[in-house]
């Protein structure tokens, strides 16, 4: 096939610059002793995930985690035998039928929230969900302080819940796309990773397990 041949817009890929890409980041991650879940969004493509998952498995010894911003891209990885999904994206009560369903399919769906009222409806909801409290960082988009009377709140309610259960904390440096420099993006990192560490270590010190700090 020629170039020209194709039907534009159209992504073109070096294919084995993206394999040794992800394959340099699946090294670092297992050097630090840490689990990779390489976001979706961009790639929406089970070939591109299954490069960016390579050699990584879940704990079930299945193929590693992945991270989707839609229920859509969830439920395309799932079909593909992606198991273990993060829906990175605050989610509201009226996506819980959709994402109760991935889940009694059998995939490891993990929900991200960061409002009471959220932990309330999830609580109350038939269906079984794995969340994650997402901890604002510095963006100040989305979610919780990581020391934020809220965060305890959320925590409680799903630790309480007998369905649902509280899988952990995330945080996103959106801001940090603003840097320019190795420095600036070291300087948000840092604080990234303090917010997400304070704001597990907040929620065990109240007696409520937080497996996952992302």
């Amino acid at each position: 096939m020629k170039l020209s041949d194709l039907q534009t817009p159209c992504l073109i890929l070096d294919k084995s610059r993206v394999e040794r890409n992800c394959a340099r980041m699946s090294a670092r991650a297992a050097a630090l002793g840490v689990a990779l879940r390489p976001h979706m969004k961009t790639g929406k493509s089970a070939e591109i995930a299954k490069i960016a998952t390579a050699g990584q498995t879940d704990q079930t010894g299945k193929t590693g985690g992945v991270t989707v911003s839609t229920l859509a891209e969830a439920g395309y990885l799932f079909e593909h035998g992606f198991a273990d999904i993060l829906y990175a994206v605050s989610i509201p009560p009226s996506k819980l039928d959709r994402a109760a369903a991935l889940t009694a399919r059998g995939a490891d769906l993990k929900i991200l929230i960061d409002s009471v009222e959220v932990a309330d409806a999830i609580a109350a909801h038939p269906g079984s969900h794995a969340a994650l409290i997402e901890v604002d960082c510095g963006e100040h988009r989305t979610g919780v302080d990581h020391d934020n009377d809220r965060l305890i709140a959320i925590a409680r309610i799903l630790d309480t819940s007998p369905r649902s259960r509280l899988a952990g904390v995330m945080t996103h440096a959106g801001h940090s796309y603003r840097g320019r420099s190795p420095e600036d993006m070291q300087a948000v990192a840092s604080v990234e990773r303090d917010a997400a560490v304070a704001a597990a270590a907040l929620i065990r010190a109240g007696g409520i397990a937080c497996p996952i700090v992302s």
